[in-house]
């Protein structure tokens, strides 16, 4: 049966493909036997090598006289011939080396030196050096001590966390310049992928004395590059902030704790698991309105952004004097009544001047006609009676 026009043209297809498939294999057979071949003679080649590695040789020596290179990433291209058989240069290609002796250097400044090639084996051969000399800049040399600090990103929903440095500073080196430059450094933990063991290690970056990152950085180094991040994690609590007079104020004042105002009133804090707390007290350590310090308590951290709350405080001088105040007697029963005229001889402290308007009473209230020695309550803006006190009272 004779093939259809379509049988003949896919046939016709398909020796076409077949075609092209023996002559890719054949390319690949011919380029392997081609590499077999020259690897197996293995030739001599040669090759021109730019900006060849580096060395400075003696920077030990220039440190210990407070001097250091700079500059290095302006050293012009440095370019060198060489020739080897194949099989040699390609292990010589990135092994070269152009060493710089800087070892009798004594003070700054930019130096003419001559680099000595290092060839990485006899085999490989020094056709021709592209350079002469190569200026050299020699900066002074400084270490100096930064502390560091602990940035966070990220959120745990309903928990605080606390990261703390185990190292609080750090020493850096290098040029005077450079080193000049830095007024700190910090660490930054992602809270939110803390694991189990909670203990991060992370480098740190740098900060100008503006506060900008520095971000070029040519010889500073430092003998500690990672730094580890201790971290608690506690539950999130909003207390309300108690106002207290320092010790050094409260043998002298007292705080009319009432009248005394926080802004913010309440803040929000880390507890520890098994640990409670109704308020966060805020020390007040001077007698006038101002920022104080809020008191951290065992199981409790307050961070950093919320240790201080505005306090306007009334504080008054505690100087004692003494005073007798009439009593009022309040909730008397309907048809009784109280025979003459109880009073109380008490110990104030506070302002004096102020005596005149404090006022006393007692509660009557369930009781029956009779003699009574009932607690007394006295009231009076700044002034504090001296413990308590009680009067006598009889109810006809």
């Amino acid at each position: 049966m004779a093939k259809n026009e379509k049988e003949r043209e896919n046939e016709k297809e398909r020796r076409k493909k077949n075609k092209m498939g023996y002559m890719i294999i054949s390319l690949v057979i011919s380029v392997i036997i081609w590499a077999m071949i020259s690897y197996t003679t293995d030739p001599d080649v040669s090759k021109t090598l730019h900006d060849v590695t580096v060395r400075f040789v003696g920077e030990d020596a220039l440190k210990e006289r407070g001097l250091i290179v700079t500059g290095t990433d302006e050293l012009p291209d440095l370019s060198v011939k060489i020739s080897g058989k194949r099989s040699d240069m390609v292990y010589a290609i990135d092994n070269v080396v152009v060493e710089f002796d800087v070892s009798g250097i004594e003070s700054t400044g930019v130096y003419e030196l001559e680099g000595a090639v290092i060839l990485p084996n006899s085999r490989i051969n020094l056709e021709r050096i592209r350079f002469d000399t190569v200026p050299v800049t020699i900066s002074e040399y400084e270490e100096k001590e930064i502390d560091i600090d602990v940035r966070q990103t990220g959120v745990l929903r309903g928990k605080i966390v606390r990261s703390e440095t185990e190292t609080k500073k750090v020493t850096i080196s290098g040029a005077k310049e450079e080193v000049d430059n830095v007024a700190s450094g910090y660490v930054t933990i992602d809270i939110s992928k803390l694991d189990e063991s909670r203990d991060v290690r992370s480098s740190f970056v740098m900060l100008d004395s503006d506060g900008n990152l520095i971000s070029r950085n040519e010889t500073i180094e430092t003998e500690t590059p990672d730094i580890l991040v201790r971290n608690t994690v506690y539950d999130s609590a909003e207390l309300r902030v108690e106002p207290v007079l320092a010790e050094a104020l409260s043998g002298d004042y007292i705080l009319d704790a009432e009248n005394t105002s926080a802004d913010p009133g309440t803040v929000t804090v880390g507890v520890l698991p098994g640990y409670s707390y109704e308020s966060v007290k805020a020390e007040i350590t001077g007698l006038t309105a101002g920022e104080y310090q809020l008191s951290e308590e065992e199981g409790m951290y307050i961070p950093e952004d919320s240790k201080s709350v505005y306090i306007d405080p009334k504080i008054y001088a505690r100087t004692a004097f003494q005073r007798s105040v009439n009593v009022t007697v309040v909730n008397l029963a309907d048809g009784l009544s109280v025979a003459g005229s109880p009073a109380v001889e008490a110990v104030f402290y506070g302002d004096e001047t102020r005596a005149d308007a404090i006022t006393a009473y007692v509660d009557a209230e369930g009781l029956s006609a009779g003699i009574y020695d009932l607690p007394v309550v006295f009231e009076g803006e700044g002034i504090y009676p001296d413990g308590e006190y009680t009067a006598e009272v009889t109810i006809e």
